[in-house]
């Protein structure tokens, strides 16, 4: 699987990847930043089917840097043992031969200033308000479900992780922003359904990279969730 992402908010970009990180072991996970086309292609292939899942971040500031062969690019897009996750900045020409063809194979995650911040409404009618048809009304107006379905499911990990965290005062709540804390100020949160409701988002994310109907399966979820 490959995630292009690009864009300004360098705020959204990195909330995007640490939210990634969280699926897997640290000792998983290798960032690269500057280096050769060649290096990353040596990391790929030192990956054996043996191996545990990883997760693979570049940072790429020349188009030169992402002039993947074809063969490796298709092979990583049909990886299930390989997540590449291709930062693009700004600087790089999003008309060369090699940011199109990279394209071509991956699921773009754009992450502009202006950004729509509808996933995180929905996030915030279902774990806050717990309003699920204001949560379904929001998820109709989504502009492209195939194309933000991973946002979403990141807000809404987003979501479940700061309600659990005003249960338990830890250190996820002291590190939130005020405006955060405001909205949750009134939230009731029952502990143990939010942890399963933990365990059921997993599951549906698992869902979701594979379904041909990827907004009818989060509109189950969105059903049948109470937390």
């Amino acid at each position: 699987m490959i995630f292009l992402v690009t864009g300004s908010n360098e705020l959204l970009i990195k909330n995007f990847i640490r939210g990634r990180k969280l699926k897997y072991k640290p000792s998983a996970i290798s960032e690269f930043e500057k280096s050769k086309p060649t290096d990353l292609i040596d990391s790929f292939q030192s990956i054996n089917m043996f191996s545990d899942a990883r997760l693979i971040i570049g940072y790429f500031s020349k188009a030169s840097e992402i002039d993947f062969p074809e063969d490796a690019i298709v092979s990583l897009s049909k990886s299930n043992d390989i997540e590449f996750i291709a930062v693009i900045k700004p600087a790089v020409s999003k008309i060369s031969n090699s940011y199109k063809l990279l394209k071509k194979y991956s699921t773009l995650q754009s992450f502009d200033n202006a950004r729509d911040f509808s996933v995180y409404n929905i996030a915030d009618a279902l774990f806050i308000n717990k309003d699920k048809r204001r949560a379904l009304n929001l998820l109709s107006s989504m502009k492209n479900v195939d194309q933000e379905f991973y946002q979403l499911t990141f807000a809404l990990y987003g979501g479940l992780r700061n309600v659990l965290s005003k249960n338990e005062n830890n250190n996820t709540w002291n590190k939130l922003h005020p405006f955060v804390k405001k909205k949750l100020a009134n939230a009731v949160v029952d502990t143990d359904k939010i942890k399963n409701l933990y365990k059921e988002l997993f599951e549906l994310d698992v869902k979701l990279k594979s379904s041909n109907n990827r907004l009818e399966s989060i509109q189950d979820f969105m059903l049948n969730s109470d937390s």
